[in-house]
C-alpha cells in the first residue's frame, strides 16, 4: 500500500488503459480505487493526473537536456496544438467556491458556457446560474460572422432570446466583447497561464520570465518535465504571478498537467496578500494522441485572509466542423439584417443625386427657353 496522498501528490499524467488501474485520490489512503477499467470508445482514452504509490523517480540524466528541449520543442508543439484546436467545439461549466475560516462563510458561483468556431466566425454563450449563493439567470450570446456581429440577451435560461445589438461594420471595433477573444483564451489553457490569470498567455516569452530548473520526472511510466521559474511582471500591481513550478507532458504537445504558482494579490492601500494556486488539468486523448481538455481543478490559498477558494471547470469538447449558417441571426429565428451592399444610401448621397437631377432639369429648361426666343 502506498502512503497517504494529498493534493501535492496529484501530479502526474497517465493514460488509463483497459486493464485495472490504481488511482491515488486526494484525501484517501493509498490505492483507494483498485479496479478501474475504462474501455476505449470512439478512439479516445481518459488522460488524467494521478499520483504514484511511492516516491517520485527522476528520469535518467542522460535522457537529454530538458531545458534546451523545452525552449526548442515546446513552442513548436504549442503552435501545432493551437492550430488543431481551431476545430474544437462544445461547452463547459465553471463553479467557483470560496470558503473563509474567519469568520466562517461559504460562497458559490456557477456559470455555463458554450462555444462554436470556424474561420471568420465565432459564437460564445455566457449563462449565469448562481451568483454568491443567490439564483441569477441572466445570460448573453455573442456571435460574429464575416458580414456582421450581434448580441442576444435573456433574463433567465427559460426566457427567449432578445436582440440587443447588431454591428454591421466589422471594420470598426465591436460594440461588445469579442466572442473570438473569449474562445481564444480558453483554447490556450492547456499550454498557457491563462487558466491562472486570464490576461496571461505564454509567460515564458516575456522578458521577466526566468527558467530556474528543468527536471525529468517519471510518473507511472510516463515521462514528464517539471519546470521551476520566477517571474517579474511588467505591471506587478495588476499581474499577481511571481513564480512557481509546472509539470508538462512532452509526449502530448507539451500540455500542462499541473502547476503551483506563487501569487501576490494587490489589495487596497498597496497591501499585498500572498497566496498559492495548486492546479491540475485533465485531458481526453484522441486515437492519434491529441489531448482535449476535460477538467481543471484550481485552488487559491491565501492564509492571511483565511481564504481557500476553488475553481472547477468541466469541459465537453469535440473536434468538428460547423456550417456558417450557425452564426447567423436566422439560426435563432430572427430576420437577417441588411448587409453593407443592401443598405440604403446615406442622406447626403440622395441629396447629391437630387441636386444633379435639378441641375440637368434647369439646363434643359434654359435650352428650351432659348430655342423659343430664337424661333
Amino acid at each position: 500500500a502506498g502512503p497517504p496522498c494529498g493534493f501535492a501528490d496529484f501530479v502526474s499524467c497517465k493514460i488509463i488503459r483497459r486493464r485495472p488501474s490504481r488511482l491515488c485520490i486526494p484525501g484517501l489512503q493509498g490505492p483507494a480505487i483498485t479496479a478501474v477499467t475504462l474501455e476505449r470508445t470512439g478512439g479516445y482514452a481518459l488522460f488524467i493526473c494521478v499520483g504514484m504509490a511511492g516516491p517520485a523517480r527522476l528520469a535518467a540524466q542522460e535522457s537529454g537536456n530538458w531545458e534546451s528541449r523545452f525552449w526548442k520543442d515546446a513552442p513548436v508543439q504549442w503552435e501545432k496544438y493551437h492550430s488543431r484546436a481551431q476545430r474544437l467545439q462544445g461547452s463547459f461549466s465553471w463553479v467557483h467556491t470560496s470558503v473563509y475560516s474567519s469568520p466562517p462563510s461559504r460562497f458559490k458561483t456557477e456559470r455555463r458556457h458554450e462555444f462554436k468556431q470556424r474561420e471568420g466566425c465565432a459564437l460564445f454563450l455566457h449563462q449565469n446560474i448562481l451568483e454568491k449563493n443567490e439564483s441569477y439567470g441572466a445570460g448573453w450570446l455573442r456571435i460574429v460572422n464575416p458580414n456582421y456581429g450581434f448580441e442576444l440577451h435573456r433574463r433567465t435560461p427559460s426566457n427567449p432570446w432578445a436582440l440587443s445589438r447588431v454591428d454591421g461594420d466589422l471594420s470598426k471595433e465591436l460594440s461588445f466583447d469579442s466572442p473570438s477573444a473569449e474562445i481564444e483564451g480558453i483554447l490556450t489553457y492547456p499550454y498557457s497561464f491563462a487558466s491562472a490569470y486570464r490576461p496571461l498567455r505564454i509567460v515564458s516569452k516575456d522578458s521577466g520570465y526566468l527558467l530556474k530548473q528543468a527536471t525529468a520526472v517519471s510518473r507511472g511510466g510516463i515521462d514528464l518535465v517539471r519546470i521551476e521559474f520566477s517571474y517579474s511582471p511588467p505591471d506587478p500591481v495588476r499581474v499577481p504571478l511571481r513564480g512557481g513550478w509546472i509539470l508538462y507532458d512532452p509526449t502530448h504537445y507539451w500540455v500542462i498537467c499541473e502547476y503551483d504558482f506563487q501569487m501576490d494579490w494587490t489589495r487596497p492601500q498597496n497591501a499585498v496578500a500572498k497566496g498559492t494556486m495548486p492546479t491540475t488539468l485533465q485531458y481526453e486523448v484522441s486515437g492519434d494522441g491529441f489531448p482535449i481538455l476535460k477538467r481543471i481543478v484550481q485552488k487559491n490559498l491565501i492564509p492571511s485572509e483565511s481564504l481557500e477558494s476553488e475553481n472547477r471547470f468541466d469541459f465537453d469538447l469535440r473536434e468538428a466542423d460547423v456550417p456558417e449558417s450557425d452564426f447567423t441571426m436566422s439560426a435563432f429565428g430572427l430576420p437577417e439584417p441588411l448587409t453593407v451592399t443592401q443598405r440604403p444610401a446615406r442622406w447626403y448621397i440622395w441629396a447629391g443625386v437630387g441636386a444633379l437631377v435639378c441641375l440637368v432639369g434647369a439646363m434643359l429648361l434654359w435650352r428650351f427657353a432659348r430655342q423659343e426666343r430664337s424661333a
